[in-house]
């Protein structure tokens, strides 16, 4: 739209000194007739853009124009701009972007600005670039109500081919998920970005159903069977990252235990294995035996 994109020759304007046509133009993917019609437009508007012919020549913005910023305290836009830098990261989108270099400016121009002592990094130790992409069609898709098609890969690897139709992006613990009905479940599903293989945005187009998470594919839910597992004291960095504080039921200078009550499923068992000799199942029996059972597989391998 015309006004994003007049927005975004301004916010741009006001980081730079010059900007030539042809760079406002490809940044905004449009022609180099389009920006100067643009720039006629802001003139006209009141905002003071002005032209330096040359080789470095281009257009700029009076020192004297200013964009109100007291609508928000500078520590308010600097901890802004860092969550959006942060999200910057892992969703590459222009309009984000964009948003970013209004409060980049609004930082930059404060009279008194402080420098904000925190960053925010939403991205995954292994950034996948194939991922970025699904999540912009993903959201392109939600935008128009458009349903998708994609070949996903369930929790114990086995692939099925689902048409689905995108309501909401959700980033946990550094992954994307995408919440939407499954049309071949006939219900609400979350599904893990990184585990679609192949992915179609299709021209049907759905309408908005009553929106709510039934099942959630991902997401460990508990049950009513209690686990105890005991940790050597050295994990504990570990053991706080997955168990909750007040699942610790007792810990002294040799081990932890942890009380919880969560899904015994292929993610828990992973979970207690990738510990190795560092921990041990207490109980409920049913557990002890299947950890034994892939112990022995994991054996067998190696003979």
């Amino acid at each position: 739209m015309k006004i994003y994109r007049l927005l975004s020759i301004i916010t741009t304007l006001l980081n730079k000194d010059l900007v030539s046509a042809k760079d406002l133009a490809e940044k905004n993917e449009v022609s180099v007739k389009t920006i100067q019609r643009d720039i006629e437009t802001l003139n006209m508007a009141g905002i003071p853009v002005f032209s330096e012919k040359g080789m470095k020549g281009g257009y700029g913005i009076l020192d004297s124009y200013k964009l109100d910023t007291k609508l928000l305290s500078n520590f308010e836009v600097g901890i802004l701009n860092s969550m959006l830098d942060g999200l910057r990261a892992i969703y590459d989108n222009k309009q984000l972007e964009n948003l970013w270099e209004k409060f980049e400016y609004a930082l930059d121009s404060s009279p008194n600005n402080e420098q904000i002592q925190m960053k925010v990094d939403l991205s995954p130790w292994n950034h996948d670039e194939t991922v970025s992409k699904k999540v912009n069609i993903l959201s392109d898709a939600i935008k128009d109500k458009s349903i998708v098609k994609i070949e996903y890969y369930n929790l114990e690897g086995i692939s099925s081919i689902r048409n689905i139709e995108p309501y909401e992006m959700k980033m946990k613990n550094g992954r994307w998920y995408v919440n939407a009905y499954c049309l071949s479940k006939n219900d609400f599903r979350n599904f893990k970005v990184n585990r679609i293989k192949e992915i179609e945005k299709t021209v049907q187009h759905f309408v908005k159903r009553d929106y709510s998470i039934v099942d959630d594919e991902e997401t460990r839910n508990q049950d009513s069977v209690k686990k105890v597992l005991r940790f050597n004291k050295k994990t504990y960095s570990r053991v706080v990252d997955i168990f909750n504080v007040d699942e610790i039921s007792e810990m002294n200078e040799e081990y932890i235990i942890v009380t919880t009550y969560l899904r015994c499923d292929s993610w828990l068992l992973s979970m207690i294995l990738s510990f190795g000799n560092q921990v041990e199942v207490l109980e409920p029996s049913s557990l002890i035996s299947k950890v034994r059972e892939n112990i022995k597989k994991m054996n067998e391998l190696y003979k």
